[in-house]
């Protein structure tokens, strides 16, 4: 399993109040808290992954679209972050800027 995908897995597992509380990053067979260098690590190795699967594209008119080769498994965890995210600025706009899921 490559990074990208256990993180698309986990994402379309994930409660809404889950996926919005943060990325928390850990290796398999890895030990101790991260000090910023996993995370950096692992959001490195993710848009590697990005990159060489060419999930993205810019069309003429310079907007990026979501390649028609990407794997379906990691367009739904996609849609569903961004979906999540919507919603949490829009609930923070609506409620004064609260910042709770």
């Amino acid at each position: 399993r490559t990074a990208l995908s256990s993180t698309a897995q986990a994402i379309l597992r994930m409660s809404r109040v889950t996926l919005l509380a943060g990325i928390d990053a850990m290796f398999e067979n890895e030990d101790g808290r991260d000090a910023g260098g996993v995370v950096k690590e692992y959001l490195t190795e993710v848009t590697t992954e990005i990159q060489e699967l060419a999930l993205f594209r810019v069309v003429a008119d310079g907007t990026l679209h979501i390649s028609e080769n990407a794997p379906i498994l990691l367009v739904l965890a996609l849609g569903r972050l961004i979906g999540a995210i919507v919603a949490w600025a829009a609930r923070r706009l609506a409620f004064g800027g609260t910042s709770s899921p």
